[in-house]
């Protein structure tokens, strides 16, 4: 997921600059446990949770480069949170991502008990590391070029990402129909026999 402010009307700079400077006062701290790696910063709870991610990123950083062209290097860091966010008040609507990319501070925010850190870590890379010829990509597309790398990169994660997205995209458009058949056979015994087809409805 992908967090980028918006260029404002310069008649409300001065009230945006407020709420700027009255938010810097509620940021979140950072994760007490740190690693520090040439790939960036990895903050967390705990150390060796910090080192495992920051060994992830050490791996999926200059692969996540290698694989796109016009990428670029930049310093950030890495935050594995609770509940990532930037904020101690609640904030844009991402309460349900496993991850972030802030590009303001540059810093990818990881959710600790993410199903698999390491796919979405390598998700957010791609969006740290997108150039300027890859800025007028709508944020759709961005977000599914970021999950093809990261199944590219972690295929072990690939699967259950696409059940996600699937779900995600059903119940925007109307939710699953499910076409089920039972049949009970003639003979002695019992069997069940269950067929499903899945639909997506609403005008896709």
């Amino acid at each position: 997921m992908l967090l980028r402010l918006a260029t404002r009307p310069r008649g409300l700079a001065a009230l945006f600059g407020l709420v700027s400077l009255l938010a810097s006062g509620c940021a979140v701290l950072p994760p007490d446990a740190r690693y520090d790696s040439p790939a960036g910063t990895v903050r967390a709870a705990e150390e060796g949770q910090a080192a495992l991610v920051g060994a992830q990123l050490e791996d999926l950083h200059p692969r996540v480069q290698a694989l796109l062209p016009d990428t670029v290097q930049r310093d950030f860091e890495v935050w594995v949170q609770d509940e990532p966010r930037m904020y101690l008040f609640a904030g844009p609507s991402y309460e349900e991502a496993d991850g972030f990319w802030a590009e303001g501070p540059s810093r990818i925010h990881l959710r600790a008990s993410a199903a698999s850190l390491e796919r979405t870590l390598a998700h957010e890379l791609v969006h740290a590391s997108l150039g300027e010829s890859w800025t007028m990509l709508p944020g759709t597309l961005e977000e599914g070029l970021c999950d093809w790398v990261s199944a590219q990169l972690v295929p072990e994660g690939a699967c259950e990402m696409r059940a996600g997205r699937l779900s995600a995209a059903s119940f925007a458009t109307g939710g699953l129909e499910f076409d089920i058949e039972l049949s009970t056979p003639s003979t002695a015994g019992i069997e069940l026999s269950v067929g499903a087809r899945v639909l997506l409805t609403g005008g896709v």
